[in-house]
């Protein structure tokens, strides 16, 4: 039934505004939305309340639960990375050090062949010495035995010569005496001549003979120098060469050492750069692995923050409820959305965003402002979304501005924000910072509202079902009200998870609405949809639906049961049903057998509904 408060409620919800909302702001430190349901008839926001069940300290401690199992699963989770990147590091550094290992082991392979190597050079210097100084000795003796063969033919064809000269000579006095003793016989005068010719020739014969011995003696001696000489020469010649020969030897032996002691040396120097580097090697390895595991376990604390808080949502939610869900889910994973930020920040926006909203909700709203302007500028859409409601409604150090936060709006609305098109809705419907615009309210907030925004889909309903807000001359053109298309504006609102656009659903199809079929069927749908969503009204009114059988079997015991679930959601005994109706009684003795079973009720089950009756239900409500 869509009774007068009910109406009230539709009606106010939409909001008629006046600069008094740039003030308000709720005690959780959170900015209200324009038309969340915090403006009344005096057009100020005021908090919704918010009735505290029975199962609240049961909810608290699961939620406690489930927050700590999380910590628990992601602290073991964040210990496997630390130690599989640990164990990585110490495979890298096992590996490093391995091939260091190899690496001096090659080193001192190299170094023992550079030393075999410059042995085997010295050896070969040293044999090229003996080489040389050998080759010299062959030269020397080479060069005696040529200047003592040719002394031996000089001497040779001396003697020879000198006794040539001298034979000749004898022959030629024994011919001259033959002659002159012949000359003799024939002659005795002449004989004495002859004698004496012959002794003079005798005389001179050896007086030349004396020259020629002389002469071959001077040659013979001349030789002997010579050889003399010649061997010298060729002595001090081989000398020279040995000594040249042993110099170089030397020289190659010096060369060689060196070149020994260079190779050691750079071999050294290598060893050492490769074992340096080897180091180096081992020490970025196990920096990378270290960076690598810090990333990967940042990574992991992003991908916990993400999936338990959601993505970033500047949108009103479905329910009080579901806030504070979600602010408990955001609190659950604040350290890892702290992890995120601090070690991969260019990853990180979204988190960047939850940590905004949890400043927020302490009120700390210079913290949040610059947490969501971080966010924004990366990119998070919700974020400017956040920062404009700041404007809009003066909240911590910004005064209202309604032209920056339609600018801001307008921004965010462009980048297809739901939240935003809604909001700069409602500016244009009320002319806050931008021109009165009811059409292009409607086209903002229907493209909020064909986005899936369950907010924009119920305040449009509301506009289409009263056109509260538009003037007369605009309801026309607009084709408002239409109670069709606030149906089923109602209808995507409620698949989407609110409970308030359900409720009103099942007013619309009780048949107190013209243009609407009455569908008892579609009453009762709506309101057991939002009863499972734990509305306390709409778990009253569908106990009222099961007993009296509106769009389903009647069905006493059940009936009584969503009459106790109605109670322990808050609501009073009094509203419990209809003002006027009286309790079936099979419902009422099944209600009283309850109150009974949790000693609520100690009277008799004659199903009527008295005072004893009734002051077990307010036990019950009253928790």
């Amino acid at each position: 039934m869509l009774t007068p408060r009910r109406l009230f409620a539709v009606v106010a919800a939409i909001g008629l505004f006046c600069p008094a909302i740039a003030a308000a702001q709720s005690q959780d430190g959170r900015l209200p939305q324009i038309g969340d349901g915090r403006v009344d008839g005096s057009d100020h926001l005021q908090a919704e309340a918010i009735v505290d069940t029975p199962d609240a300290a049961a909810i608290i401690a699961a939620a406690e639960t489930e927050a700590a199992a999380i910590r628990a699963s992601a602290e073991a989770e964040a210990n496997e990375l630390r130690d599989a990147a640990q164990a990585e590091a110490n495979a890298t550094m096992a590996e490093a050090s391995a091939a260091a290992q190899e690496m001096r082991a090659q080193a001192i392979a190299a170094r023992d062949d550079m030393r075999e190597t410059s042995r085997r050079e010295v050896a070969a210097a040293e044999d090229l010495a003996a080489a040389a100084r050998a080759v010299a000795m062959r030269e020397a003796d080479i060069v005696l035995t040529d200047a003592e063969a040719r002394a031996a033919q000089l001497i040779a064809a001396a003697e020879t010569e000198a006794t040539r000269i001298i034979g000749a000579a004898a022959e030629d006095a024994r011919a001259q005496l033959t002659e002159a003793e012949t000359v003799l016989s024939d002659s005795g005068a002449a004989a004495n001549a002859a004698q004496v010719e012959a002794d003079r020739i005798r005389v001179i014969a050896e007086a030349e003979a004396a020259v020629m011995r002389a002469d071959a003696e001077a040659v013979r001696d001349a030789v002997a120098a010579e050889r003399a000489e010649i061997l010298a020469t060729a002595d001090a010649e081989a000398s020279r060469r040995i000594a040249a020969a042993e110099a170089e030897a030397a020289g190659i032996l010096e060369t060689a050492r060196a070149a020994a002691v260079r190779a050691i040396e750079e071999e050294r120097a290598r060893i050492a750069a490769e074992e340096e580097a080897a180091r180096l090697a081992a020490e970025a390895a196990a920096q990378r692995a270290a960076e690598e595991a810090a990333r990967q376990a940042a990574e992991a604390a992003l991908a916990r923050c993400l999936a338990r808080a959601g993505a970033p949502d500047a949108g009103v939610p479905v329910s009080e409820e579901a806030q504070e869900a979600t602010l408990a889910a955001i609190r659950s994973v604040e350290a890892e959305c702290t992890t995120a930020v601090e070690a991969i920040p260019d990853q990180a926006a979204a988190a960047v965003f939850h940590l905004a909203t949890l400043a927020q909700t302490r009120a700390d709203h210079r913290e949040a402002i610059a947490l969501y302007e971080v966010a924004a500028e990366a990119g998070i859409v919700p974020a400017a979304t956040r920062l404009a409601d700041y404007y809009l409604f003066g909240t911590g150090p910004i005064r209202p501005d309604f032209e920056e936060a339609a600018a801001r709006y307008l921004a965010a609305a462009e980048a297809g924000d739901p939240a935003a098109q809604t909001t700069l809705g409602f500016l244009h419907l009320l002319g806050r910072g931008v021109d009165r615009d009811p059409a292009r309210m409607i086209a903002l907030m229907s493209q909020a509202a064909e986005s899936g925004y369950h907010f924009a889909q119920f305040r449009l309903g509301q506009t289409y079902l009263t056109g509260e807000g538009i003037a007369n001359r605009d309801r026309e053109v607009l084709g408002i009200p239409d109670v069709i298309r606030a149906a089923e504006l109602f209808e995507a609102a409620s698949e989407n998870g609110n409970t308030e656009a359900a409720l009103i659903l099942a007013d619309l199809y009780s048949g107190d609405i013209d243009g609407l079929i009455q569908s008892d069927d579609e009453r009762f749908r709506w309101t057991e949809r939002a009863a499972n969503a734990g509305d306390a009204d709409a778990l009253a009114v569908l106990g009222f639906l099961i007993e009296r059988g509106v769009g389903t079997e009647p069905d006493p015991t059940r009936a009584a049961q969503t009459y106790i679930r109605a109670l322990e959601a808050g609501v009073d005994p009094n509203d419990l049903r209809p003002a006027g109706q009286g309790w079936d009684r099979p419902t009422a003795i099944a209600f009283q057998q309850i109150l009974i079973d949790r000693g609520l009720y100690n009277g008799p089950l004659d199903g009527i509904v008295g005072a004893g009756t009734l002051a077990g239900a307010r036990a019950l409500s009253n928790g």
